[in-house]
Order: structure tokens, then C-alpha cells, then sequence
């Protein structure tokens, strides 16, 4: 069940909030928990089996490492297994490698959801933190399984250690107000994916469906531009869901995005580009070995090989892998050049173009195929546009606008930075009768269309 289906929208969601509030306070860890064990039950009963008993196991390490503290060996390696069956997990369920056993009985199939690659890190990052004495173990089964099982950050995150989550259960900000944000959120959320996202897919499946080797320039252009945008409304607009549904709970998670498509560079790109997984990778592993290796060639060796990694993490492919390696060279040799300045438009530019480059690799199916899309949006193919892709063109031109001008901050900067009372007032106004709207477009397009279960492939992948 994910958040974008009227099952969820309109049972799930509004029930689960209500429950949680009739509840008294002191029970609603309680009702907390019942809520997150009826989320992974509706998401398969197998999937509900696996969340638990991961739960019991990382929570059954981190008080072993917790209470072996004095005995650093002792700590570490048993933090060592537990991460160890972490990476395991992560390796069997996103490849679902043990269906050659076991699929016949028909187990597997439901227990990789969307979003386990949040999960895993979730899990090992609180291990590490308990070994390295950066928070104590969690005692409290409740506590941790809330952590572990909180049904809005499930599909997408947005990742959020433990320490801030802990500080979040002790201090939740509860009212009707919280409620209306929250509510607000998700639809706009909700928005993103169901009329951005959605239809930039068809503009891509379209593309796609295409024979590389007779592509036109503008049609392999439309693809990247309709890909690159299609994933950012996709992921944000889940990340957005999961955080306006965590705020009606009284939780407010950080935020996953910060309009990247729009970065000033590739370095700017990765402080807004999936914010709470790029810290996870930057604290774990590139500050931990620099503090190691003070030396600034390792450094840069860990950049690129970090970014491989996080390719890796998004599926594990060949593509993905190359797709990491080509960002972290490029950042890499932005930072060889940080003395020399471009312009900010000129930063735009160059790193949303560089980007959309890199992101033929992200979609490719084999390095074959992205090699063959490169050659064709370069017209390699001797065609820069056909009756194809000057339909497509005309078909979708507003709409690629629409999303260009909807990725960045332009609208939020003018209301913010404006000096007119009347304007701001006018969009207090008007704001909730846009957000019934949207809603009730979003409930239209999803009764006739449903969810496209290669568009839910497409963010499989990525998370």
C-alpha cells in the first residue's frame, strides 16, 4: 500500500490520524505501534514477518554493543555482525536473490517493498552510533520499534537518525494546526507525483519505447529532460507525503529536498539532492575515514568512490554504478577548480545540463543502451528531429515548462521577498481552496488511471 493510492488517501490515512488523536496520551506510543504494525500487514503479511523480526534483531545488537561498551573489540564486532546481516538483507531482498529457493512457496515476492533501502540504513547507522558511543542503546522495545516500523518514512524515507528521533518521540508537537500542515503537505506532495510526475512518465515512456539506434536528437533530449524531471516530483513528492504525514503524528522529519534541479554547481547539487542520504554517506564513511586518513588524496578518492556507492545503493547495476562514479568525478574536478568561479546562471546551467548527461546512465538498461542514447542526442543518428519528436515536442511543451518553473523556488523567493501586504494576503487566501483542488484533480486521475506498475518499477529502483 503506498501513499498514493485512494485506499490509503481516503481509509488509512484520515482513520489512522483520528485513532491516534481519541487516544490518551500516555497510551499513544501504544497506538503508535498498532498503527505501524496494521501499515506493514496491509503491505503483505510476509513483509509484516520480516520488519518485525529485523526490528527485534538490530534492537537485540544495540543493547549488546550498548552493554559492552567498556569492551571496545567485544562492541565492534558484535556491531560488526549485526551490520553485516544488515548488508545481507539489503543484498537478498533488493535482488531477491533467494527466490531460486524459496519463491515457489510464494515468500519473497511481497517482502522487498519500496523504501527497504532506507530501512538497512536506518539500522546500520543506529548500530554504528551505539558502538561509537554517540547515543546509548534504546531499552524501550516501543521507542525502537517506532523507530524502525514509523509507516511514513517507510516507503521514502526521509532518512533520520536515531537521536533526533528519539528527541522528536519525547517532544511531539501535537494541535489541529500541525493537523492542516500536515495535511497540506502531502497533498501537495500527492500533487507532485500523481500530476507531474505521471505524466512526465508517459512522456518518457513514449521515448523509451523508442529504437535507440533511430532516436532523433529532440526526442532523446525530451526523454532525459522528461526523466530527470519525472524522478525529482517522484521522490519529492513521496519525501513530501511521508513528512506531512509524520507531521499530523506531531513529528517533524527533515526534509529530503531543496530544489536540486537548481543547484549552482555539482557540489551544491549534492547538498540538495536526497539531503538525509547524502549526510548518511558524509558522516558514516567519508568523515569517518578522513578522520582516519587526514590526507586530501584520500579524500578525493573517497568522493568519487562514496558516489559509486550510492549508485549502487539506488539498484545494483552496472549503470547505476557508473552513473555514481561519473557525479563524483565531476565533483571532483569542480573542486580541483573552485578558484575559478562561474557565474550563478552559468553554474545552473552547466550542472542541470551535466546532470540530465548522467542521468541517460541512471535509466539506462545496460551501457550499451546509454551509450547508443548519448550518440543520439549528439544526432548521431542523423536526425535532429522527426514528426515523432516534434509531437511529442508540441504534446508536452507546456507541461516540461509548468515542471521547470514548479522545481525551483522562484514563487516561494517573490511571496517571501515581496513588500506587498496584499499579495501575501491573497495567497493566504487562496491557498486552501489550491489545495482541495489539487486533491480532488489528484482523486480524479487516480480512479481512472490507478498506479502504473512500471512507473512504481521505475521508483523501486531508485529507492
Amino acid at each position: 500500500m503506498i501513499f498514493s493510492s485512494l485506499l490509503f488517501i481516503y481509509a488509512f490515512f484520515p482513520v489512522s490520524v483520528l485513532l491516534y488523536y481519541i487516544t490518551p496520551a500516555k497510551y499513544r506510543n501504544y497506538a503508535l505501534f498498532v498503527l505501524n504494525i496494521a501499515y506493514c500487514g496491509m503491505c503483505g503479511l510476509s513483509f509484516l514477518i520480516f520488519m518485525i523480526l529485523y526490528t527485534l534483531w538490530n534492537y537485540a545488537f544495540g543493547l549488546i554493543c550498548g552493554s559492552l561498551r567498556k569492551h571496545k573489540f567485544l562492541s565492534g564486532a558484535f556491531a560488526f555482525i549485526g551490520i553485516a546481516a544488515d548488508a545481507l538483507a539489503f543484498l537478498v531482498l533488493r535482488e531477491n536473490m533467494l527466490d531460486v529457493y524459496v519463491g515457489r512457496f510464494g515468500f519473497i515476492g511481497s517482502i522487498a517493498p519500496i523504501g527497504i533501502s532506507f530501512t538497512v540504513l536506518s539500522a546500520v547507522g543506529y548500530l554504528l552510533d551505539v558502538c561509537r558511543e554517540r547515543i546509548s542503546a534504546e531499552r524501550n522495545i516501543l521507542n525502537f520499534s517506532a523507530y524502525m516500523m514509523f509507516f511514513p518514512k517507510l516507503p521514502m524515507g526521509p532518512l533520520v537518525g536515531y537521536a533526533r528521533f528519539r528527541s522528536m518521540l519525547k517532544n511531539r508537537i501535537m494541535g489541529l494546526s500541525e493537523v492542516g500542515a500536515g495535511a497540506s503537505l502531502f497533498i501537495k506532495g500527492l500533487a507532485k507525483k500523481v500530476i507531474f510526475a505521471d505524466n512526465l512518465y508517459m512522456l518518457y515512456s513514449a521515448v523509451s519505447s523508442m529504437d535507440v539506434k533511430e532516436l532523433s536528437s529532440l526526442s532523446a533530449w525530451l526523454g532525459v529532460f522528461s526523466y530527470s524531471f519525472c524522478l525529482y516530483f517522484m521522490l519529492s513528492g513521496f519525501s513530501d507525503m511521508g513528512e506531512g504525514i509524520a507531521r499530523c503524528f506531531g513529528f517533524r522529519l527533515p526534509k529530503s529536498f531543496k530544489y536540486p534541479l537548481l543547484s549552482a554547481g555539482l557540489n551544491d547539487f549534492c547538498r540538495r539532492w536526497h539531503i538525509p542520504v547524502m549526510n548518511w554517506f558524509n558522516r558514516y564513511i567519508v568523515r569517518a575515514v578522513s578522520k582516519k586518513l587526514p590526507y586530501r588524496a584520500v579524500k578525493y578518492f573517497l568522493i568519487i568512490s562514496v558516489w559509486g556507492l550510492i549508485g549502487l545503493w539506488y539498484d545494483f547495476s552496472v549503470n547505476k554504478l557508473v552513473w555514481g562514479l561519473l557525479i563524483g568525478v565531476a565533483v571532483f574536478v569542480e573542486n580541483l577548480l573552485k578558484n575559478k568561479k562561474p557565474l550563478r546562471s552559468t553554474a545552473i546551467i552547466y550542472t542541470f545540463a551535466l546532470t540530465s548527461v548522467c542521468s541517460v546512465f541512471f535509466f539506462g538498461s545496460s551501457l550499451s543502451y546509454s551509450f547508443h542514447y548519448l550518440f543520439a542526442m549528439i544526432g548521431g543518428n542523423s536526425s535532429i528531429a522527426d514528426s515523432g519528436s516534434l509531437y511529442l515536442l508540441k504534446s508536452y511543451i507546456v507541461l516540461l515548462l509548468v515542471c521547470a518553473y514548479a522545481s525551483t523556488d522562484m514563487f516561494r523567493n517573490l511571496i517571501e521577498r515581496s513588500k506587498m501586504k496584499w499579495l501575501k494576503k491573497t495567497v493566504e487566501i487562496l491557498t486552501p481552496p489550491v489545495i482541495v483542488g489539487l486533491l480532488i484533480i489528484c482523486t480524479i486521475e487516480l480512479s481512472y488511471t490507478g498506479e502504473s506498475e512500471m512507473m512504481l518499477s521505475i521508483l523501486r529502483e531508485a529507492v
